[in-house]
């Protein structure tokens, strides 16, 4: 299902497993925002009620809270840099 509202497009997708026809479809939702003439960026993801932001900000504040955030800068830039 496709649903818009102020300028996010929410997208309700269903995925099946390829290979093992028993295992159930997971559905999850991704929200895209509209950038330009058929260009869309994903701008959050939810499964099972979970947005990606929110797991992205626990794990960030975990990071924050034990190691500080020089900590969670180090760890960003490593992952930009495995990435690159």
């Amino acid at each position: 299902t496709v649903a818009v509202r102020k300028g996010v497009t929410l997208v309700t997708m269903r995925a099946v497993h390829k290979t093992d026809k028993r295992a159930p479809p997971v559905e999850f939702d991704v929200e895209l925002a509209h950038r330009g003439e058929c260009v869309y960026q994903i701008v959050d993801m939810t499964l099972d009620g979970v947005t990606l932001i929110d797991a992205y900000r626990y794990e960030f504040a975990r990071v924050v809270r034990k190691n500080g955030l020089d900590a969670l800068f180090d760890k960003l830039r490593k992952r930009a840099a495995l990435r690159a």
